[in-house]
């Protein structure tokens, strides 16, 4: 059995290489979008070769950029990109100091070579002659996922182009949706949700970055001239909603969600070395947790970090100047009773801090030292009235309209005199 799967990923191979050439011709014939050159470079594997030399072992993310600059390759070569083996895709999606264009080329063609092959999976069900691969049968299984994620990238327009910077082969798979252009945005915000969130509800928490990332337009002054990019990071395994599990209230899936946000934040500085933005976290709930395990990592440094309904910093924290940030700011809804005062505030931050096993610090505590923020409504603002960030009546920490979203505006692009109390 294990030589038969070889043979049939063999196989697949063999049909992605055709597919390639075949895709390659079509686009110089349909559009012309390709050269002669272009086209001998896509069937002789010659870009194959290239991009393979930034997958050498031990590379650091300062070093993947300086073989991608000897590389030459530039935006143009997006197209020639998503014609490379998935293999080669999946690994270049997903690699620290590449530039965001070339992982979004790789990851969208990844991301649509895998909602294929699970439709093609189950169409063939009822076939009895049908063979399939693992593979396949696990994009099947991750189908809804990939779609909401395929979802979330279909808004924003020319203002706001949406890219896809991470697509894990996770299960199902991590992604992170950037909007606006990450390689050149002067300030650049990474967004971390919290418990119970995946890329099966992908489109919700892109919707909500989409939110900060209009209000950061708002908060700029006219002529700054600023620009901005607001990454949906759906980049960690979050903890499931109690009661299916207690896990939210410990720091497992925080720590090992912060290595990963710390390895991406030290990503965007090998990638835009030569143009350094203002860098931003802002975590909700449990993302909250993770951010600051992510803050306190070595060599790791942004210039704010925003918590929103933290379910709790750590206990190994001890105040705001322990995270490595420039300015740190919080904002709480108004703590009522869980289910008794549904819909009147925030029912589960505190229950996050006061049960946790090793959280138990809020951050918007005078003690604390963080920089706090109102959230319950002011003049032509509306209240936070969930727990939540993105509710179907407008009530969520990031919903359009509320004092907390314009008050993550303010932080978020280094404003701090405006921020509300």
């Amino acid at each position: 059995m294990t030589g038969f799967e070889r043979f049939l990923e063999e196989n697949r191979a063999d049909a992605a290489w055709i597919d390639r050439i075949a895709d390659a011709f079509e686009q110089a014939g349909g559009v012309g979008s390709l050269t002669n050159a272009a086209i001998d470079r896509v069937t002789d594997d010659e870009l194959v070769r290239d991009v393979q030399r930034l997958f050498t072992t031990g590379l650091t993310p300062t070093e993947v950029a300086a073989v991608w600059t000897d590389l030459g390759l530039t935006r143009e070569d997006a197209t020639d990109l998503a014609l490379l083996p998935t293999s080669v895709l999946t690994v270049l999606g997903n690699l620290e100091g590449a530039p965001y264009w070339a992982r979004s080329a790789a990851n969208v063609a990844v991301l649509d070579r895998r909602i294929a092959s699970a439709k093609q999976f189950l169409d063939d069900l009822d076939r009895p002659d049908r063979v399939y691969s693992a593979e396949a049968r696990k994009n099947a299984e991750d189908l809804s996922a990939l779609e909401s994620i395929k979802s979330s990238l279909s808004s924003g327009g020319p203002s706001a182009p949406r890219t896809l910077t991470v697509l894990s082969a996770d299960h199902p798979p991590l992604a992170a949706v950037s909007i606006g252009d990450l390689d050149e945005a002067a300030n650049v915000t990474w967004a971390v949700p919290g418990m119970g969130s995946s890329t099966g509800s992908m489109t919700d928490w892109t919707d909500a970055a989409q939110n900060v990332y209009s209000e950061q337009a708002k908060a700029v002054p006219a002529g700054r001239g600023t620009t901005n990019a607001v990454v949906a990071w759906m980049g960690y395994e979050a903890p499931p909603v109690p009661p299916a599990s207690a896990a939210v209230f410990g720091s497992d899936f925080a720590k090992a969600g912060g290595e990963k946000l710390a390895a991406s934040i030290t990503g965007l500085d090998a990638t835009r070395a030569g143009t350094i933005p203002t860098v931003n976290v802002l975590g909700h709930s449990y993302g909250t947790t993770t951010a600051s395990y992510a803050l306190t990592t070595e060599g790791v440094h942004v210039d704010s970090f925003t918590a929103i309904a933290s379910a709790g910093i750590p206990d190994s924290i001890h105040g705001a100047d322990e995270i490595h940030a420039d300015a740190v700011y919080a904002g709480q809804a108004e703590v009522v009773k869980p289910i008794i005062e549904h819909w009147s505030g925030d029912e589960w931050a505190a229950v996050g801090r006061d049960f946790s096993s090793d959280h138990h610090q809020d951050p918007t505590a005078p003690e604390f030292g963080a920089t706090s923020f109102g959230a319950d409504g002011a003049p032509g603002l509306k209240p936070v009235r969930d727990h939540g960030v993105h509710t179907w009546y407008g009530g969520g920490y990031l919903d359009e309209n509320t004092q907390s979203l314009q008050n993550v505006g303010y932080a978020t692009t280094g404003q701090p005199e405006l921020l509300t109390k």
